[in-house]
């Protein structure tokens, strides 16, 4: 009996040395892909203004377009608020944007008189977000 589990017990381990000698070793391997380190997304700066009079206007303050943007306005925790789409804000300059076009999911439009604009959040290309305060003209 004894005799058997030393045989077993001998077997097993020559069969799992023999096992770790003919694999290959990391030597043999080719070295593994290094990915290349991802872009960081670039800080981004607007401003945003509301005219009291149904418009508002964007600033993009960057040295870079911003693209293919989504813009709500005042979104909530569990709420997108208002959107619209605007599809290039160039560096530098100002886009203006007609209130009426922010519409809820539901499509229910966006009316000063309903609700005073406060917060805007730009979703664009290359991950860039920027959520602002809405400041009202003084004119």
């Amino acid at each position: 009996m004894i005799r058997g589990c030393l045989l077993v017990f001998v077997g097993v381990l020559a069969f799992v040395t023999l096992v770790n000698i003919l694999k290959p070793s990391r030597r043999d391997e080719p070295p593994a892909a290094v990915e290349p380190p991802k872009p960081k997304t670039p800080q981004a700066e607007a401003s945003v203004l509301y005219d009291g009079r149904g418009s508002f206007g964007i600033a993009n303050r960057n040295d870079f377009d911003l693209l293919e943007c989504s813009v709500s306005l005042n979104p909530g925790f569990m709420d997108d608020g208002y959107s619209t789409f605007v599809k290039r804000i160039p560096k530098r300059k100002p886009v203006i944007i007609a209130a009426s076009s922010f519409k809820k999911r539901n499509g229910v439009r966006y009316s000063e008189f309903r609700e005073q604009p406060q917060y805007m959040l730009l979703r664009c290309d290359n991950d860039i977000r920027i959520f602002e305060s809405v400041r009202a003209s003084r004119n």
